[in-house]
């Protein structure tokens, strides 16, 4: 497969080929994202259900994780 936008999803590729394509099409934003994490209830609405503003707005360039969705909703 040739290196393309979205080629690291190709499977049949070794991971470390894979993760090198990734890195290599992640923009710094979306890297420096990688590194941090909100609350579940910064991108629920009213309902408890995800805000896609607030989810736009708080993790629109990635996210690494979305802390205790269990925990703190």
């Amino acid at each position: 497969m040739a290196e393309s936008k979205r080629a690291w999803m190709d499977a049949a590729l070794p991971v470390a080929e894979r993760v090198e394509l990734l890195l290599k099409e992640m923009t710094l934003d979306e890297k420096i994202m990688q590194l941090g994490s909100v609350w579940v209830y910064e991108v629920l609405d009213q309902a408890q259900a995800l805000d896609p503003g607030k989810t736009k707005e708080l993790i629109g360039n990635g996210i690494g994780q979305i802390t205790r969705p269990a925990g703190a909703s």
